[in-house]
């Protein structure tokens, strides 16, 4: 869409429409340089007209794209979205031979803020989460709504313990007002692995079993989890 790309394009080709007519027929050489001149201008009009069709074309798919790979609610990946990405990420792993850690992040006792607030509450806590994880990763690793409150964050090289990422991610959502009795608060659960024979699944099972592990140990060993 550029026109003085679609300028530079033309003007050679007026040029030699003026060198070339004048041996190929005797005509009135004025007409023709309008004429010339009209069906550049016709031409030009019709090549922008398309090339407006295929840039809109081209963001209507990015737009498609993004709804059938993003979480409509926070904005971070779903899993088709991580899908797509994974297969880049794990190749480039195994090409520096880093490992893959998968972390995986599960809001505390949302189901009771929910009840006592409502849904629309429930929403703003999602997306406080998910603006402390993209706050606190880094560019390359990638963030994804695995579902409900549950996250993950799935990146390369060594990660972080699962006690500085669970400090971290609760210090960014630390002030967050819910209601009476009940404080934001994430666990985590973390594991790592080969990039070579890396599994999504066998990792992301452990992250959340050592993050339920570590979530009954804070609660004790005689409570259950019933407010997750």
């Amino acid at each position: 869409l550029d026109p003085l790309a679609l300028v530079a394009s033309a003007v050679p080709v007026f040029v030699g429409f003026v060198l070339v007519v004048p041996q190929v027929v005797d005509v009135d050489l004025g007409q023709w340089y309008v004429a010339g001149f009209a069906a550049l201008l016709i031409g030009w009009a019709v090549q922008r007209l398309r090339l407006r069709g295929i840039d809109a074309l081209a963001r209507a798919t990015e737009q498609v794209r993004e709804l059938a790979t993003r979480d409509a609610l926070t904005g971070v990946l779903n899993r088709q979205g991580l899908q797509e990405q994974l297969a880049g990420l794990v190749s480039g792993a195994t090409r520096r031979d880093e490992d893959v850690f998968v972390v995986f992040v599960d809001v505390d006792g949302l189901k009771r803020a929910n009840d006592a607030r409502g849904h629309d509450f429930g929403d703003r806590v999602i997306v406080e989460v998910a603006e402390a994880l993209r706050s606190t990763v880094r560019a390359n690793d990638l963030v994804v709504r695995w579902g409900g409150d549950e996250f993950l964050v799935v990146g390369a090289g060594a990660s972080q313990s699962q006690e500085v990422w669970q400090e971290r991610l609760n210090a960014r959502l630390a002030g967050f007002a819910g209601p009476p009795g009940w404080s934001m608060s994430v666990s985590v659960g973390v594991a790592e692995s080969a990039a070579t024979g890396f599994d999504l699944d066998t990792l992301t099972r452990a992250a959340d079993h050592q993050m339920y592990d570590l979530r009954r140990e804070r609660r004790g060993p005689h409570r259950t989890d019933t407010t997750a």
